[in-house]
This record gives C-alpha cells, structure tokens and sequence, in this order.
C-alpha cells in the first residue's frame, strides 16, 4: 500500500494535466506544479482557496451542480469548462471529478483539468469549414478514395436537379456528358490519385438532360498520417458566362470585320480615356500592335508639349460640351517616336440605356497630303525667288560692282586711318550682298555645268574631305558608311558636293563646337540611294520645322549665314527628281536624308 501510495503522489506530481485535491466544500488542499505554472501564482496562494473561483464566470455554476451531484451520488462526473487564465485567453478544459478517500466533512476528492483548447480550435475550424461548404452557391461534392459519393451541398443538387439520396454512394461520372474523351478522365485520375490537384473545364449532365458548362478544381483530402482518403470536387458554374462569351465572340468578330478593313484608325476609349479597342488601322498609322496598347492611356500619343500647352484639356473640354469633335487636325506620335499630322473626329459611345460608357476616335492620317501641300507650296515659292533672283542680279550686281570700284579706289588714294577702317567695313559688306546675289543667280541660272556619270560615294568622301579642316570642326569626328552597292548615276556633280557640304557644315554648326560625331551613310533602297547626314547636335525646335527649306531664313547670327543654304540645296536635289527630308528633336540630333533616284 505504502508504494501504490508513493507511485500516485508521483503521478500526481508529474501529471501534464492540472490536478487539484479539494474537501467537499471545494477548497484546495494540494495541488500539483503543472496547475501552479498554468495559474502563474505560488502554491501557498492555490491552497484553501475555493477551486470554483479559478473557473471563468460562465463555468462556475455548471461545475458546482456537477461537483455537488458527484458528492451526493458517490460516483464520478465529467464537465467541459473554462479556466481562468491570467497571462493570455481563457484555457478550455475536461474535467475530471472522483472521490479520493474519507466520509462526511474528512471526504477527500481529486479534480483534473485537461487542455482541450486546441481541439475546440479545431472542432470550431471543422465547423466553419463545413458551414462554408454546405451553404455556398458553388456545387460541392466529397467523395471517398474509390470515388464515391459520401457528401454534396444544396448548391449541388439545385445544379444538378438530382437528390442527395440519388447521388450517394454514386460514382460522379453519372454527371458524364460524353463530351470529354476517356484519355480526358483517365488524366484527371492520374494527376488527383498523385496526391495534386487537378482543376480544368467540363460540360456535365444534369438529371434533365441540359449540358452545363463548368469549371471543376478536385483536390486530394489527406488525413494527417498522409494517407489519401478522398477528394473534394468545386464546380463553377460557367454556362451563363459561355453563353455572354459565344455572343460577345459572334458580335466582336462582326465587328472587327468591318473596322479592320478601314484604312483610318477606328478607337474605342473608355470614360477615362484609356484605349479600348485598337484597329489595323491604328496599327498602320501608329505602329502599335493591339495588344502592345490596350489598356494605355490616349495621351501616350499626344506629345509631351501638345500635352503641356494644355491641347488635351481643351480638346475634352470641347468634347463634353458638345458631344462631338470633328476634322481637328493636330500631331500625335507613333511608336518609333515619329511626329505625324493627323485629322481626328470624335463621338460618344453610349449603352443601351444612354448612359455614356466612353468615346470613339476616327484617325487619318493626313502627313503626306501636309508634306506634298507644303513642297507644292514650296515649288511655288522656288519660282517666283528664281524670277525675283534674276531680277535682283541685274538691277542690284551692277550698281554694286561700281560701289565696290569706288571704295577700292578710295582705300588706294586715302591715308586716312578712320576712313580706311569704315570702308573695309563698307567692302566687307559688299562682299556679303555679292556673295548673296551670287547663290540667287547660281539658282535661277540655267545650269551650265556637266551631267555625267558621277559615284555618290566619292562625292560624299571629296565633302567630307573639305569640311573635316575646317575650324569648327576639329573636335569633330566624321563617320563614313558608305554601301559598297551603290551605282553611278546621272547628275551635276559640282552642284551635288554643294548639297552635302551645305548639309554637313550645318551640322557641324548644330553641335555649337562641342566634340562630337556626326555620321555619313549611303545605302540602296529600291530605286533609291539614300543618303543620310546624322549629328547628335542641338537639333530643330519643332516650331521652325516648317521654315528651314525657305529662303533667307536661319537660326544663325547677322553675317554667319545667308539662309539660301538648304533652300538651294532643296531645289538642287528637287531638279535631279529627288527628294530631301528630315527628323530632329531638340537636345538629341538631326537626321538629314537625301534621296537620288537611280534611273
């Protein structure tokens, strides 16, 4: 007895679970180290204290019924409650309650309290999930490792049209459309049997017949030895949502037939102006693939100073005035970061209830027509300077040529210092206006000189040649990439070296002398040389594009340029059936192309 004695006061003292000795009236008389520790209070503060008191509010009623019903009927009793808890939530416990030894008031009793909080975590886990599974509108199916049916939902058997009590113990394939191939199935059963889930698209069966479209994920339910124990299917309904997509393929493909085979860029815009839908049209005008600018905003577009002078603010100010815009001509920017001039109208879009769900935007791009109005334009101007010229050279050369004998006679005949300096003053801007009437006469004079067989190539070497020694270009290097296929033909070459000198020297004034590299190539393009002239100098501000080819007019100070250089350049390249262009922006460069036809 002494050692059955000693082996329970050791078991008591071990004890994990929270054990108590109590009278029949409930106060502590022993209590063991695990409860000392979970009440975080000495063992002297335990002892004599009523046990009821370390029980929450809720609990204590319960177990003094329990505690006195165990006294009075001599016999254990069992009741799940709560213990307070001074350092964290209340703990959930068993307890145990059985008499120890002794009678009447010397009656000894032995209280346990087990740690059931995580169970009751569990067991309130368990309950969620299954609440959130029998009342969602998905259809939901439990089945066993065979594939039987143990479990469906409300949602499953209003989707199907079949009873629990038809679908359990059934295999799900009675659901089977036949419109998915055994391979289908059989890889579905390989891919859950593997432990991994598997979730696809699926047209079942329903009791009456309809075929439904769903989306099935089945995921593998593992007990926690890793046993495979059976499977959860979720359906997601989609026929609905196929029906809305077959409709709204059928009419975007309508649709996209007829705005694809515009030439104008046809674009739909939502309320914030994002792009909504994009035509080949789009495409070709702007070189944006639709799927490269869905979603993007329409200022993408617009040029950042268009944007700053407030083009934008205006233009949706007029929109939501008047509902509409039409035939605006403005510039907007391609992919490759090309300015092009286009001519836009744009409308509402509304829904079927006239709520405004965005815009539409017709493009066209109108720069050729610009570019071919302005060298019309131009042609003319070219005409009435070479008439004018001719004019000029005759009423103001020869008066000039007398002025200019006089002041040579002067200078020979005077020792005057001051008047000396004043008429080299005088003859230096005579010089200036005879050279200038010299570039007008050497324009609007019939060409006198040679057409012959002439290599573009070693042209552009003899210019460059020229140039590279001058004095602004010495922190200059010039690049020659010439093509080897490039083929003699038909032109003045005295007047096509003035050209590329013109062109060079004015990108040699671009980079404002600063070290640099400025790039000559040539290249075969069809029945084309091409001929490009690239300096990575300040470049042409977008306001003076226009201006460059006309005469007289130059960026450069009083007596630096006579602005006749690119507008003789222009009618010399023009005579010869060919064609000069540019692209420059500001801070990054020009590129001067010039193009001579082969034939």
């Amino acid at each position: 007895m002494k050692k059955l004695y000693i082996k329970g006061e050791e078991l008591f003292e071990k004890a994990t679970d929270y054990c108590f000795i109590v009278n029949q009236d409930g106060l502590i008389l022993d209590v063991n180290p695990s409860a000392v520790e979970k009440f975080n209070i000495s063992r002297e503060e335990l002892l004599n204290k009523p046990i009821v008191e370390l029980l929450s509010a809720v609990s204590r009623e319960n177990f003094k019924k329990v505690f006195h019903n165990s006294i009075k009927e001599k016999k254990a009793s069992s009741i799940e409650a709560e213990l307070l808890n001074t350092s964290s939530e209340n703990v959930n416990v068993s307890i145990s309650i059985f008499k120890l030894n002794g009678k009447g008031e010397n009656a000894l009793y032995f209280v346990s309290a087990r740690d059931i909080s995580e169970q009751r975590r569990a067991q309130l886990q368990l309950l969620r999930f299954a609440n959130a599974i029998h009342y969602t509108v998905n259809p939901i199916e439990i089945t066993d490792v065979e594939g039987k049916i143990i479990y469906v939902n409300p949602s499953f058997e209003k989707v199907t049209g079949y009873t629990k009590q038809e679908l359990l113990g059934k295999n799900p394939n009675i659901l089977n459309s036949g419109r998915q191939p055994k391979e289908f199935w059989k890889n579905v059963w390989e891919t859950i049997l593997k432990g991994k889930v598997w979730t696809g698209e699926i047209e079942n069966k329903t009791k009456n017949g309809n075929i439904i479209n769903e989306r099935l994920l089945i995921s593998p339910i593992i007990d926690p030895s890793g046993k495979l124990i059976g499977f959860l299917g979720i359906h997601n309904d989609l026929t609905e949502q196929k029906k809305l997509e077959n409709e709204l393929a059928r009419v975007s493909a309508y649709m996209a037939a007829i705005l694809d085979d515009s030439t104008d860029a046809i674009i739909g815009l939502d309320c914030d102006f994002n792009i909504r839908s994009w035509n080949k049209g789009a495409e070709k005008i702007y070189g944006y693939k639709a799927e490269e600018i869905i979603g993007k905003n329409f200022s993408v577009l617009v040029p950042p100073d268009l944007i700053k002078s407030g083009e934008l603010d205006f233009l949706n100010e007029e929109f939501r005035k008047k509902g509409f815009i039409r035939n605006y001509e403005t510039e907007r920017l391609t992919k490759d970061g090309r300015r092009i001039t286009i001519e836009m109208t744009r409308t509402l879009v509304k829904d079927s209830g006239g709520n405004i769900i965005g815009s539409s935007a017709i493009v066209r791009d109108v720069t050729e027509i610009k570019k071919l109005k302005r060298q019309i334009s131009h042609a003319e101007k070219l005409s009435v300077v070479g008439q004018l010229a001719a004019g000029i050279a005759h009423e103001v050369g020869n008066p000039l040529t007398s002025i200019s004998s006089i002041v040579q006679v002067i200078q020979r005949t005077t020792n005057d210092t001051f008047a000396i300096e004043k008429l080299e003053l005088v003859k230096n801007q005579i010089n200036r206006i005879a050279r200038t009437i010299r570039e007008l006469v050497d324009f609007s004079r019939p060409s006198n000189y040679e057409i012959r067989q002439t290599d573009v190539n070693k042209v552009l070497q003899d210019a460059v040649n020229i140039v590279r020694y001058g004095k602004k270009s010495r922190d200059i290097n010039f690049v020659l990439e010439l093509s080897d296929k490039i083929p003699k033909i038909t032109l003045v070459q005295d007047q096509i070296i003035q050209v590329f000198i013109n062109i060079l020297l004015n990108a040699v004034d671009a980079m404002d002398g600063k070290p640099g590299e400025i790039k000559v190539k040539s290249e075969l393009y069809g029945n084309n040389i091409k001929i490009h002239f690239i300096d990575k100098g300040k470049g042409i501000p977008d306001e003076i594009k226009s201006k460059i080819f006309e005469p007289f007019f130059t960026t450069k100070k009083v007596g630096e340029g006579t602005g006749l250089g690119l507008w003789v350049s222009y009618g010399i390249v023009k005579n010869f059936g060919g064609d000069i262009d540019f692209e420059s922006q500001v801070g990054k460069g020009s590129t001067f192309t010039i193009s001579l036809p082969i034939t």
